[in-house]
């Protein structure tokens, strides 16, 4: 469990409770130790002041407020009231530290809660504890309502360094591979200007075999494109073996498959799959068309094979 203040809750009142001090504007109540103040501005205050009123006998606020604030004389504990001047919350304060928020939950059970980021990551499903009991209260206050500790504010700066270390890693390394990926471009760029001096350098480094896969790469590449090209553009048809005869597809023609024997097939398609049968699955020959397996094939519309003289 880690706190980086004991509360943070409640910004807009914090800065209200400084200025009133600063402006020594701090209103007291008659029936409440001197440091139990009203965090309302107040520019007259009556007669009689201000006391804060038992709801019925179910409301403690009063014993609590007088207990906890005669033995803890260096907090302040700033009560916002009704107009009828019963309890509805406090925020206590040590010197300029917000420590928590009392609340008055239910009036009709008597029930106060109690929050602050000791009990908000303590609690599983609320982040506050509540109590109808006096006792309880007093327990509650004592337990969680107090500066943070030396401890508390180490283990958020070791936090804090953790978190800061690792934001500058991923920064380095994001950094790092920025550099890398521009060092990449260069050199791609170069490999697809045929530069000579970066060639001479690759060849120097031992790297023509680099030079030649790439070209390989490339063609193979154009090769897949121009396939799928077809495929898409509905420039060829599916083939399958089915016994001695063939199965042919061809959606956009006609979505009904038909058959033919070997001996039907024009010559170029036979010369196509011809090339695909004895190529290993899964691959591509070029102006032919692309072999799944050996009784499934795509075959191109037009078929465009070259060969060597």
């Amino acid at each position: 469990m880690t706190i980086r203040a004991v509360y943070d809750k409640d910004s807009r009142a914090v800065a209200h409770i400084k200025i009133m001090r600063k402006e020594g504007k701090v209103v007291g109540f008659s029936n409440m130790p001197r440091n139990v103040c009203l965090i309302r501005r107040i520019e007259t205050v009556p007669d009689d002041g201000y006391a804060i009123e038992r709801y019925d006998h179910k409301d403690y606020m009063s014993e609590f407020l007088t207990y906890v604030a005669h033995h803890n004389p260096h907090y302040e504990f700033w009560v916002h009231i009704s107009p009828d001047g019963y309890f509805v919350h406090c925020i206590v304060m040590h010197e300029d530290e917000p420590l928590g928020r009392i609340e008055a939950h239910d009036r009709y059970e008597g029930a106060v809660s109690f929050t602050n980021e000791r009990i908000r990551q303590e609690q599983q499903r609320n982040s506050y504890r509540k109590t109808t009991k006096l006792s309880a209260a007093k327990s509650i206050f004592r337990n969680y309502f107090y500066p943070q500790t030396v401890k508390e504010c180490m283990e958020a700066v070791s936090l804090d360094v953790r978190t800061a270390i690792n934001s500058q890693r991923y920064n380095v390394k994001s950094r790092t591979n920025s550099l890398l990926s521009r060092i990449a471009d260069h050199a791609k760029e170069k490999m697809m200007h045929r530069d000579a001096a970066f060639l001479q350098y690759l060849s120097s480094a031992g790297l023509d075999g680099v030079t030649k896969d790439l070209d390989q790469a490339r063609e193979n590449e154009g090769v897949v494109a121009r396939a799928e090209q077809n495929m898409q553009n509905g420039a060829g048809y599916y083939l399958m073996k089915h016994g001695s005869a063939y199965i042919r597809f061809d959606a956009t023609v006609d979505p009904t498959p038909t058959k033919f024997k070997p001996e039907d097939m024009p010559d170029e398609v036979r010369m196509a799959l011809g090339l695909l049968r004895v190529a290993p699955d899964g691959s591509f020959v070029d102006g032919a068309g692309f072999k799944l397996n050996d009784t499934q094939f795509f075959i191109n519309t037009e078929v465009q094979l070259e060969f060597d003289d």
